[in-house]
């Protein structure tokens, strides 16, 4: 009984630590690390009608920001600007710099889940989201 009990307790051990350890490596990737891949635009909401997204003005937009600090847009499946972006963290909001404008990434920057929001409406009244492109494997 008291080797069942042990074995028991040593298992819960390690399953706890398990999990502890991988949210860390969740936690210590960085926004520039959770950007890199592919985005597509899901809607903007903007000051003028805040109870409606819009979800039509910019469908089949998809953003890919790459490792290298280069992003591309693509509407419809056509490459249609291609720039350097990089990060400003310089103010409480975190925020694009980009070489050449991209309408729908302005204002505060946030990442969760999955899901980006660029917050402008202190600027241009709207808030557009993106929600991330996940790649998947055939086997």
């Amino acid at each position: 009984m008291q080797l069942n009990k042990a074995l028991f307790f040593t298992l819960f051990i390690l399953s706890l630590s398990f999990l502890f350890s991988c949210e860390k490596e969740e936690e210590a990737q960085t926004v520039g690390e959770k950007i890199i891949g592919t985005w597509q635009w899901q809607s903007v909401t903007c000051a003028w009608n805040p109870h409606e997204a819009n979800n039509e003005d910019f469908q089949g937009l998809f953003i890919s920001f790459l490792d290298d600090n280069t992003l591309i847009v693509f509407e419809n499946d056509q490459e249609v600007q291609n720039t350097t972006w990089s990060l400003d963290k310089s103010n409480s909001d975190l925020r694009f710099i980009l070489e050449s404008d991209v309408e729908q990434l302005k204002g505060a920057l946030t990442i969760e889940g999955g899901e980006m929001i660029l917050d402008a409406r202190e600027s241009d009244g709207c808030k557009h989201v993106f929600y991330q492109q996940y790649e998947c494997e055939v086997y």
